[in-house]
């Protein structure tokens, strides 16, 4: 018993020049699908454009327009280009399957039809797109979610900042007025550095926000990066109970353009980590090395290492690393991400090499511009 049209499986076109193959293909598929009919090219595409068909049965030798180039056309258009084409023709040489596999169609039959294959191929590509249709649906739906979670947690990111840097004030005017005893300044010192932890915390996920909607300006220029890199590591010495901090370059002065600023914040965060993760027995490089045509610079660690299918994410917005030594999940912050898009904003690249109980090598590359053009 036939279906009726709004049980019928998918909405066919069939496009062929002979009457008889014609009816050959609609009662065939008639029972199960929809069908509509087109004796020439030029017809299908007027009814593609009318009603976008979920599949598309097309002859190759046709008068004025071939199959061909209707399949070409239907793959240009953007509301066409996601519709299945099965070539159903007597031309059955190799090199004429492959120019139509080239030009975008999913399959080819060869007459005279074998009604069984015929049925099978439809059925099958007609389920294969409604797949990727479910799938590009699903995935559309998780970027909305994605960017509402992200403007969400920019607009209370956002509103945390002035209050923690008013409560940050205020503990300043509370240390200065000096009404402590010993043990009272230390929990005030305590809750400053904690507050003031909080507000790097806000600025770098409001700076990352920047950075993805490429709202981050870069404020460039013609500098020696030497000393700033030196720099940076001054911070990270002499803290006690920490790992030593050593700098390694091969070459007292480079010139390059970039922001000192958000440069400085990325190398300190590197630093930082390693710091974090290396015990106080251990030893931190920052390592500036001149390839030619990029500056790379790494930070190496003495700590436990990551293991290697961590890569990847440790990057990632609120990735976690799984650290060997106390088998748990450490969140790596933001900081990293932070580091990615930054020097990505310059034209460079980041990556992490490590092995469990290896230590790690965090590193990016900046390139080196000729200096004639930069200034």
């Amino acid at each position: 018993m036939p279906m009726n049209s709004e049980a019928k499986k998918g909405s066919l076109l069939i496009v062929d020049d002979t009457p008889a193959n014609i009816d050959v293909l609609v009662g065939l598929l008639s029972p199960e699908y929809r069908t509509r009919i087109a004796t020439s090219g030029k017809v299908a595409l007027s009814l593609c454009a009318k009603e976008v068909p979920d599949l598309v049965l097309l002859d190759i030798m046709m008068p004025e327009m071939d199959g061909y180039e209707v399949c070409r056309r239907l793959k240009q258009s953007e509301e066409t280009r996601h519709v299945p084409i099965i070539f159903v023709t007597a031309k059955g040489e190799t090199e004429d399957e492959t120019r139509g596999l080239v030009l975008g169609a999913v399959d080819y039959i060869s007459k005279p039809i074998t009604p069984a294959i015929l049925l099978a191929r439809v059925e099958t590509h007609l389920e294969i797109s409604r797949q990727r249709l479910s799938i590009e649906r699903a995935y559309h739906q998780l970027q909305e979610l994605e960017a509402l979670r992200d403007n969400l947690v920019h607009m209370v990111v956002h509103d945390m900042r002035n209050p923690l840097c008013i409560m940050n004030g205020h503990l300043e005017l509370l240390k200065r007025s000096g009404n402590f005893s010993e043990k009272e300044h230390r929990h005030v010192d305590s809750i400053t550095r904690s507050c003031e932890g909080l507000i790097e915390m806000v600025s770098t996920l409001l700076d990352i926000s920047r950075f993805d909607n490429d709202e981050m300006p870069l404020h460039t220029e013609v500098q020696d990066i030497v000393p700033m890199a030196r720099e940076a590591t001054a911070p990270f010495k002499d803290l006690g109970n920490s790992p030593s901090v050593v700098f390694e370059s091969a070459f007292d002065t480079l010139p390059l353009r970039f922001d000192a600023n958000i440069i400085e914040r990325v190398i300190t965060n590197l630093i930082g980590n390693a710091v974090k993760f290396t015990p106080p027995d251990g030893t931190v490089r920052l390592v500036l090395e001149n390839t030619g045509e990029e500056l790379k610079i790494s930070v190496a660690d003495t700590g436990p290492g990551i293991s290697p299918d961590c890569h990847e994410k440790i990057f990632e917005k609120f990735g976690q690393v799984e650290m060997y030594n106390q088998r748990q999940k450490y969140s790596t912050g933001l900081g990293l991400t932070f580091c990615k898009l930054a020097v990505e904003a310059h034209g460079g690249t980041i990556g992490v090499e490590s092995e469990i109980g290896k230590g790690s090598t965090f590193w990016f590359l900046l390139p080196i511009s000729d200096l004639e053009s930069l200034t």
